[in-house]
This record gives structure tokens, C-alpha cells and sequence, in this order.
């Protein structure tokens, strides 16, 4: 990562530690809130172009968004404006993005590519699940910190996170995330869903896929502690052997 953009992440992530909220700007990964709103759209375009340019040349499966999400068109767009069917096209684009840019989370160029997502189509508040999906393989990095500051949570699957942006030492173990999933089946498979997609992938993720791996043996060695039986224990290995058996596939 280039000392620049590692010096922003770092203002970013200490910054929202102080308690500077997106609240009193604009969200972004790359500038402060406060900064943020002084950058108008154009600019914003300009240096997430530039990011996903570069990624573009790493991976030719991005070229379709070239011409949809960051089409220069783009900029005039206004999301509250869109019919539902244009929202749902959106949304579908955007995860589908979300999905391949996985591979690349770790890279300076991601967080500029997903800069204008943020500020045009406002993914942090509608496409929080995926976004999120997009870094949790990275969870026990700063990027995944600063990424989870801005992400609006408080009514998606990754709530009971809002204890570790608060935190002054925010780190998430994958513990933490086992255990939520024994609580909320519904956070496992959507986690259990996406290694699927990943596996199918022609690219697959292997951050995405390890990360699942793990976690699922975390997900089945806990469930017994937590019944008076082997009941709950046999229910989550039931629900784990389609993704599991779908991981052993990869590209079979």
C-alpha cells in the first residue's frame, strides 16, 4: 500500500475513533468526513476511475462496469430518482462488483474504486451486507476497520458490530463472528451463500473461501456448548455439508 493512502486510512480509522461521525459530512475511505464534503462528484469520479482502471487491468470480469457503474453518465445519476426496476439493476451490478472486487480488497486501488460507490449510489447505506461481505475476509485489518466506520449497520445482519466500531482498540476476531452466526442463522447463510457464489466463481476469492472454511469449523466445533445436546450441533453440520460439498467443487 502506498505510504499516502495508508496515511489517510490511518486519519480516517482515528479520526471516527475521536467520534467524528459521517453525520457531520460525507462518507468515504479515503478523506475525512468534513473533507469529504468539500470534494464535489466530478472529483470523486476522477480518483475512483482511476483505481478501478488499474484493477480493470488485473482482472478483465470488471470491464462490464465500466460502461454501467462508472460510466461517465454516471455522475448526473441521482439514486433516490431511479425507477424500482433501475434500483434493482443497480443493486444487482453493484454486489455483483462487490463479489470480484473481494480479491482485490487489500488493494489501494479498491478502496478508490469503491469511493464513488459510496458517494454516488450510497452502498454503505443500501448495499451493506455485500459491502461488508466484499472485506470480512480482511476482518482483523485497519481497511476492514475503516470500511465497517462508515457502513451504516444499525438495521442489517452485521449490527452486533457496533460494539467494535466504538471500541478503542477495535479489532474482530472470527470468533466473535462464530459465534453471532450460531445466534442468527440468517448472518451464517448469507456468509455460507457468498463462499457458495465464490466457489462457483471462475476467479474464485481463496481469502473469501479460507475465511469460510475457518469459520465454519468454528460455526461446528461451538454449536455443542451452547445445547443441552448434540442436537444443535447435528442441525448446523446439516446445514453445512451443501457448502461444504460446494467448496470441494470449485471448479470441478
Amino acid at each position: 500500500m502506498s505510504s499516502a493512502l495508508a496515511s489517510q486510512l490511518q486519519q480516517v480509522a482515528q479520526q471516527a475513533r475521536q467520534g467524528n461521525t459521517v453525520k457531520r459530512g460525507k462518507a468515504s475511505l479515503l478523506f475525512s468526513p468534513r473533507k469529504a464534503a468539500d470534494i464535489d462528484a466530478q472529483t470523486i469520479y476522477e480518483i475512483s476511475k482511476q483505481g478501478f482502471d488499474k484493477l480493470l487491468k488485473k482482472d478483465s470480469r470488471l470491464y462490464p462496469f465500466s460502461e454501467s457503474l462508472y460510466a461517465q453518465a454516471s455522475v448526473s445519476l441521482q439514486r433516490d430518482q431511479l425507477t424500482q426496476q433501475s434500483i434493482d439493476q443497480l443493486n444487482n451490478s453493484v454486489n455483483a462488483f462487490l463479489e470480484i472486487l473481494t480479491n482485490y480488497f487489500m488493494d489501494p486501488d479498491a478502496f478508490k474504486a469503491l469511493e464513488y460507490l459510496i458517494r454516488k449510489y450510497k452502498i454503505h447505506t443500501f448495499n451493506v451486507d455485500n459491502l461488508l461481505l466484499c472485506g470480512l475476509p480482511y476482518h482483523t485489518t485497519s481497511q476492514f476497520l475503516v470500511l465497517l466506520k462508515i457502513v451504516d449497520i444499525d438495521n442489517s445482519l452485521f449490527g452486533f458490530l457496533a460494539g467494535v466500531r466504538q471500541s478503542d482498540t477495535p479489532i474482530l476476531p472470527r470468533t466473535t463472528i462464530a459465534q453471532r452466526c450460531l445466534k442468527d442463522k440468517a448472518l451464517f447463510h448469507l456468509i455460507a451463500d457468498a463462499a457458495r457464489r465464490q466457489s462457483q466463481s471462475l476467479l474464485p476469492s481463496a481469502a473469501f473461501l479460507s475465511f469460510f472454511a475457518a469459520l465454519a469449523c468454528e460455526v461446528a466445533s461451538a454449536a455443542p456448548a451452547l445445547s443441552a445436546g448434540a442436537s444443535l450441533r447435528q442441525e448446523f453440520v446439516a446445514q453445512l455439508l451443501p457448502y461444504i460439498v460446494s467448496g470441494f467443487e470449485v471448479n470441478a
